[in-house]
């Protein structure tokens, strides 16, 4: 059975992060690609779920983002962000355009999200097939 593949979108992939390694662990197959790359590389690999670091305040661009990835797959998108970023992306009070994981999060929290936009899609998928 193929692995479930997830593209995570990262602008500082130099600094070592652990998050691709924890879901190699957990069993995912990950590519990770800076944010300007995020439509190609969508494309390319047809991911499963995208995931955003919002590491270094790229608010606006993220939003952006986010709209642009919808607008051409139905990919769910996680994002991962600190309470500030959180307040600066999606404002207080706001409908959220993508689903976020507030930082600093552990391994089971990432994981439960994970399972829980996956069967969300799943849902949403068996309702547009009726």
């Amino acid at each position: 059975m193929p692995k479930t593949k997830l593209l995570v979108l990262d602008d500082r992939p130099g600094r070592g992060s652990r998050l691709p390694l924890l879901l190699k662990r957990i069993g995912y197959a990950v590519t990770r690609s800076a944010s300007g790359e995020a439509i190609r590389k969508t494309a390319e690999t047809q991911p499963d779920l995208i995931l955003i670091d919002a590491a270094g305040g790229r608010g606006g661009d993220i939003g952006g983002l986010i709209g642009a990835i919808k607008a051409r797959f139905k990919t769910p998108v996680i994002v991962l962000a600190s309470p500030a970023e959180k307040r600066k992306l999606f404002g207080a009070g706001q409908p959220s355009p993508a689903e976020c994981v507030t930082k600093p999060f552990t391994d089971t929290e990432l994981q439960t999200r994970l399972a829980a936009a996956f069967l969300k899609r799943a849902a949403s998928a068996f309702i547009d097939d009726e």
